[in-house]
């Protein structure tokens, strides 16, 4: 069966490293309870090429998780054609 997300995630730069964001979000089941979430976070660019982030939030119904952290480390690789 399809599941449905949905997400709105307002985002802003503080300069060209770093940006924070706030984001609502979340599954919804043909044949369950929907889970929503939100997480807030914040993302650093120490070039172009990479991206650092972490993140946290809680669900907002009994479906979702309690609370969560993320980490994440990011690469852009150039591919030729």
């Amino acid at each position: 069966e399809a599941t449905y997300i949905y997400t709105l995630a307002p985002a802003v730069s503080i300069n060209d490293h770093w940006s924070v964001y706030i984001e609502s979000y979340g599954f919804i089941h043909p044949n369950g309870i929907p889970e929503s979430l939100w997480d807030a976070g914040i993302k650093f660019y120490p070039s172009a090429n990479w991206l650092i982030d972490i993140s946290g939030g809680t669900g907002l119904n009994e479906a979702a998780a309690d609370f969560f952290i993320g980490l994440g480390i990011s690469y852009r690789w150039k591919i030729k054609k």
